[in-house]
């Protein structure tokens, strides 16, 4: 049996989506490392590219990727203090849904964490931050609100927690 031209292009087409997301599922699995943890929202994994990286991925565009890059980007030359205490975002995906970020390191056990912090970094709790090069910053900071407020800088006591109690 003949394909008209129609399904002849039609089947080009199945094959080369096929093809395409091959493709970027072999690039993805080349550029996506171990699993490091799971949240909420998000998956994160080692970079493969770099061991001072991670790969954010958030599969359901509750959009906390889009809004580590903003608030990180928003500070840029800006006066507030409070970018010296988040990880740094490198690159997002057009689409939100993969975000490169400086990776950090638990602190040890014998760290002692800070006890007053930024009141804008509000969740307080011990996985939400980490060591960059001896640094205390913060690298889930997707679900804070932007930063427009003057009074996010001012420090504010904390109670840390863990996920299974205080710190």
């Amino acid at each position: 049996m003949m394909l008209t031209p129609s399904e002849k292009f039609q089947n080009q087409l199945k094959e080369e989506i096929i093809d395409n997301r091959l493709a970027v599922s072999g690039f993805i699995h080349m550029m996506v490392g171990d699993l490091i943890g799971e949240g909420e929202t998000r998956t994160v994994y080692d970079c493969a590219l770099s061991p001072a990286l991670v790969i954010k991925h958030e599969p359901n565009q509750t959009m906390h990727n889009v809004l580590e890059w903003e608030i990180y980007k928003d500070l840029e030359g800006n006066k507030n203090k409070l970018k010296k205490w988040l990880a740094e975002p490198v690159m997002l995906s057009p689409c939100g849904r993969w975000l490169i970020m400086e990776k950090t390191s638990p602190p040890p056990p014998s760290f002692i964490y800070p006890k007053k912090m930024p009141k804008a970094l509000r969740d307080f709790h011990n996985e939400n931050f980490g060591l960059i090069d001896g640094k205390f910053v913060c690298h889930d900071y997707g679900s804070i609100p932007l930063i427009t407020d003057p009074e996010s800088n001012k420090r504010v006591k904390v109670k840390w927690r863990r996920y299974s109690g205080e710190v």
